[in-house]
């Protein structure tokens, strides 16, 4: 996980959001916020950015952010699936 806010551990539904989604960093822009945000810990290549898949999602709610991740979770699939059968 890269965390932005050193010594400062993310509240439990964000560590929760971080198990589940390991190819993104999550954070929030400062201890107290209840802003958070999800990092795509990889490049987008011009086809996935075309597919309308994003390198950072934010959210005034973990649960919010949770619907973003699921989201692009799927447009993901949708593009492999439109690879695949190309």
């Amino acid at each position: 996980m890269i965390h932005p806010i050193p010594d400062h551990p993310l509240p439990e539904p964000l560590q929760k959001l971080q198990e589940a989604y390991p190819g993104w960093s999550i954070w929030q822009s400062k201890p107290s916020a209840a802003y958070c945000f999800a990092t795509r810990l990889k490049q987008l290549t011009p086809e996935e950015i075309k597919a309308n898949l994003a390198r950072t999602i934010d959210s005034d709610t973990p649960d919010g952010l949770r619907e973003g991740l699921r989201e692009q979770v799927e447009r993901a699939a949708a593009l492999t699936t439109a690879r695949s059968t190309s």
